[in-house]
C-alpha cells in the first residue's frame, strides 16, 4: 500500500517518515566550516500544521518538536545555536552563520514508552527560512480511546459475506471478506474480519448477508496513526464510510512455489455511508446504513517482478513480500497524514521451491533419520512477472486514487542478540503514484537500492555483530545504480527490547532520523550507546518538488529504495 498510507503507519506514529532532506553541502555535520561570523537575524521560519477535513481547513502551531537547535561544523566540532518555537509556532535559531548546518529537532515522548528517549530529526540544510509544519487530513482533536470500545454494523449487505472456518487439523477453509470502517475526519481506519473476531463478539456466519450483532473492537482493529486510536464524533463532523471487501484466489497453488499461482486479492464491492453516531470510550455504538454497490473500476497489473527482484541484495532473506494496492487519498493534490481507503489490495509471501520429491524431508522439522538424502530446506521463490486485470468499488467522489507497490525484505539477526526475541534487518522498494500513472503501464522500478553501506569506515557482515563503531561513526554509501535520488534518509534502529506498562513488548525502535542529499553523513553525539546493538537503514528517495526550506511535505509522486547494515555496537 501507499508510502504515506499503510506502510508508513510506524512513521506516522514518530511523524518523520515524511521528512525530506535539505540541499547543505556534505552530509549531516560535515558540511564545511560555516563560514566565519554570525547572521544577526539566523534563521527563521514556522512551525505550523495545516489540518484540512471537510469541515474546513485549520491551522495549528505544531505540537510535534519540543526542542530546535542548528549543528554547524566548526573546525571539525559541531557548534551548536538553540533555538525556540513560540506559542504561534513562529521559529528562531539566532547567529546561526551562513552556509550549511545540521537543523536538530527533538519529538515528543513517546505514549507507549515513556521512558524511553524521543525520536531525534536531523536536516542538513542551508536555508535561512523553514516551513517545518505538516499537512493532516483529519481534524486536529480526535478524543483518544482508553479502553476496548465497539462498533457493531447495522446494515444489510447486497453480497453475502464470506468467513473463512477452520477444520479438525486448523487449517483454513474458505475466504474471509475484510470489512473497512473510513473516517478522514477522526482519522479513522479499521480492517475487521469475521474469521479472527472471537466467539463471543458475535461475528457473522458464512454467506451471512445481515450485519447486527458483530461487535467490533474498535480498540484493536482502529489503526493508531498517532498516541491513541480515536474515537468517532458526529457532532464534530466525522462522517463514516464502511466498505465491505471481497476476497478473491486467482489460480491455484504449484509445487514450483510461484506466490503468483494461487495468490489472494480483496476488492471493494460495495459500501454504505452510516448514519451519523458519536462513540463513548469504553461504550458500543451502531453504524447504520445501506450497504450499495460502489461504482466499479478497472486496474490493469502489468508487474515486472524480475526487474524488482533485480535490485535485491545478494544474501540470504529470511523474507520477501510484495504488495500493490489502489487507495483512495482525501487530500488534493498533496497527499496528507492521516487516514485513507485501500480499494484493492493484495500481499504475496515468497514461495518455497524443493527439489526433494518427498514432503516429509522438507523444511526445519525434517527428521533426517527418516530422509537419508538429506533434508530440504527448500529455496526462497520471489514473485515474478505478472499481468492481471483487476475490478474494484470505488464509492468516493473526492480526493484522488492511487497506485502502489511496497517490496519488502529482511535478514533475520535473532541468534546475534543477547535477547534472543525475534529482530530482523528491514529494507524495502516503494513506489507510488496517481493510479492513472501506474494502470496498464509497465510498474518497473526506477530507483536502487543505495550501495556499499559503511559504518565507521567499516564494512558490516550480516551474519556478526561488527564492533567498535563509536557512538558518532561517519556513515559512507555508494549511491544506487538507477535513478537519481533527490534525498537520502539515514535511520539509526535500535534493537533493545522495550515493554511498555499494558505489557507489550517492542523488539526495535526507529531513534534517529538525518536527511541528506550527499551520501554519507556523521552521527552527533548521544544516538549510540555503549553496550547496545544497531543497525542502519539508509534509504534514496526520488520525489518531485522536492523543496529542502519545507522538509517536511508530501509530494505526488514518490520512489524510494531502502538498504540495511548488519548489527553493529559502539
Amino acid at each position: 500500500m501507499r508510502t504515506y498510507g499503510l506502510f508508513s503507519l510506524g512513521i506516522l506514529l514518530a511523524l518523520a517518515s515524511t521528512a525530506a532532506c535539505s540541499d547543505g553541502g556534505g552530509g549531516g555535520g560535515n558540511g564545511g566550516n560555516g563560514g566565519n561570523g554570525g547572521d544577526a537575524e539566523g534563521v527563521t521560519g514556522t512551525a505550523v500544521d495545516l489540518y484540512r477535513p471537510t469541515t474546513g481547513d485549520v491551522s495549528l502551531p505544531s505540537k510535534t518538536w519540543t526542542k530546535i537547535e542548528a549543528l554547524v561544523d566548526q573546525g571539525g566540532t559541531l557548534q551548536s545555536y538553540p533555538g525556540t518555537i513560540n506559542d504561534q509556532g513562529n521559529i528562531s535559531i539566532p547567529g546561526v552563520p551562513t552556509g550549511p548546518y545540521l537543523l536538530a529537532l527533538e519529538g515528543q515522548p513517546s505514549a507507549p514508552f515513556p521512558n524511553a528517549p524521543p525520536v531525534r530529526t536531523y536536516v542538513a540544510t542551508d536555508a535561512r527560512t523553514l516551513d517545518i509544519g505538516y499537512l493532516y487530513s483529519g481534524r486536529p482533536d480526535p478524543a483518544p480511546m482508553s479502553q476496548p470500545t465497539y462498533v457493531s454494523i447495522d446494515a444489510t449487505l447486497g453480497t453475502p459475506l464470506q468467513v473463512a472456518t477452520y477444520d479438525d487439523m486448523g487449517n483454513v477453509q474458505g475466504f474471509d471478506d475484510e470489512i473497512q470502517i473510513y473516517s478522514q475526519n477522526g482519522t479513522i481506519l479499521a480492517f475487521a474480519y469475521p474469521a479472527g473476531s472471537p466467539p463471543e463478539d458475535n461475528p457473522p456466519a458464512n454467506g451471512a448477508t445481515q450485519l447486527s450483532t458483530w461487535k467490533i473492537n474498535a480498540q484493536d482493529a482502529f489503526v493508531r496513526f498517532f498516541d491513541s486510536t480515536t474515537l468517532i464524533d458526529a457532532s464534530q463532523g466525522d462522517e463514516v464510510t464502511v466498505l465491505h471487501g471481497v476476497t478473491k484466489q486467482v489460480g491455484t497453488p504449484t509445487e514450483d512455489g510461484n506466490p503468483w499461482n494461487g495468490y489472494i486479492y480483496t476488492a471493494t464491492a460495495e459500501s454504505m455511508q452510516a448514519m451519523p453516531f458519536t462513540m463513548t470510550n469504553g461504550g458500543t455504538s451502531v453504524a447504520k446504513g445501506t450497504f450499495s454497490p460502489a461504482p466499479q473500476k478497472s486496474f490493469d497489473l502489468d508487474y515486472k517482478g524480475s526487474a524488482w527482484n533485480a535490485l535485491l541484495p545478494n544474501i540470504p532473506l529470511s523474507l520477501h513480500a510484495v504488495s500493490i494496492s489502489v487507495d483512495h487519498e482525501p487530500s488534493v493534490p498533496e497527499p496528507a497524514i492521516g487516514t485513507f481507503a485501500t480499494l484493492l489490495g493484495m500481499s504475496l509471501l515468497n514461495g518455497t521451491a524443493y527439489s526433494n520429491p518427498d514432503p516429509a524431508c522438507h523444511g526445519n522439522l525434517c527428521d533426517p533419520a527418516a530422509c537419508p538424502s538429506g533434508c530440504d530446506v527448500g529455496t526462497m521463490v520471489f514473485a515474478g512477472d505478472h499481468a492481471q486485470t483487476y475490478s474494484y468499488g470505488d464509492p468516493f467522489t473526492d480526493g484522488q486514487t492511487f497506485g502502489s507497490v511496497t517490496i519488502t525484505f529482511s535478514k533475520s539477526v535473532r541468534s546475534l542478540l543477547p535477547e534472543t526475541t525475534a529482530e530482523s534487518l528491514r529494507g524495502n522498494l516503494t513506489m507510488s503514484a496517481p493510479v492513472e500513472e501506474i494502470t496498464g503501464k509497465p510498474l518497473a522500478p526506477t530507483l536502487g537500492l543505495p550501495q556499499d553501506i559503511k559504518v565507521a569506515g567499516k564494512d558490516t557482515p550480516y551474519d556478526q555483530v561488527t564492533t567498535g563503531v563509536g557512538t558518532t561513526p561517519t556513515i559512507t554509501w555508494t549511491a544506487p545504480s538507477l535513478g537519481t535520488p533527490t534525498r537520502y534518509r539515514v535511520t539509526v534502529v535500535d534493537t533493545t527490547d522495550l515493554t511498555d506498562q499494558d505489557g507489550s513488548m517492542s523488539t526495535r525502535r526507529s531513534i534517529a532520523h538525518m536527511y541528506v542529499k550527499s551520501p554519507n553523513v556523521t552521527l552527533p553525539a548521544g544516538i549510540l550507546q555503549p553496550g547496545k546493538f544497531y543497525f542502519i537503514q539508509v534509504m534514496a528517495t526520488i520525489r518531485d518538488n522536492d523543496d529542502f526550506a519545507a522538509p517536511f511535505k508530501n509530494a505526488q509522486r514518490s520512489t524510494s529504495a531502502t538498504m540495511f547494515t548488519g548489527l553493529v555496537t559502539p
